[in-house]
């Protein structure tokens, strides 16, 4: 399976120089690092000494929305069947792989939970 730019209306932050593994790898882990990066602003988003630096609580909420998106897009671009070629190749480490793994496969529970969720309020509306 080749990643696709599929979310051209979504912003984001994940921006692959081409479709190669490489290339998709590469920016995972740079989008890993700004995903690092919100949450620990996140840890300072309500203290008035911080916003000078971080900038308004909306401006951050609105980086993380954008980041959380970015995450999105770098896992579903990289398939869990490619971390073998990946590691082999020396573009992700042990910890790495197996950090991607679990937290894809987190990311892919809370997505069906929330699909779950829409469902059921959309289906418990409708017979109101």
């Amino acid at each position: 399976m080749h990643y696709r730019l599929a979310m051209s209306d979504i912003v984001h932050t994940f921006t692959p120089n081409d479709n190669s593994l490489s290339e998709r790898v590469r920016a995972y882990k740079r989008t890993q690092d700004d995903f690092n990066s919100i949450n620990a602003s996140m840890d300072h988003v309500d203290d008035k000494e911080w916003t000078d630096s971080l900038g308004e609580k909306e401006e951050v909420n609105r980086a993380y929305e954008i980041i959380q998106n970015s995450m999105k897009m770098a896992f579903d671009s990289i398939e869990i069947s490619e971390l073998t070629e990946a590691k082999d190749q020396g573009l992700m480490t042990d910890i790495e792989v197996n950090d991607f793994i679990q937290t894809k496969r987190r990311e892919e529970m809370r997505e069906r939970r929330a699909s779950r969720q829409n469902s059921e309020s959309t289906s418990h509306s409708q017979k109101q």
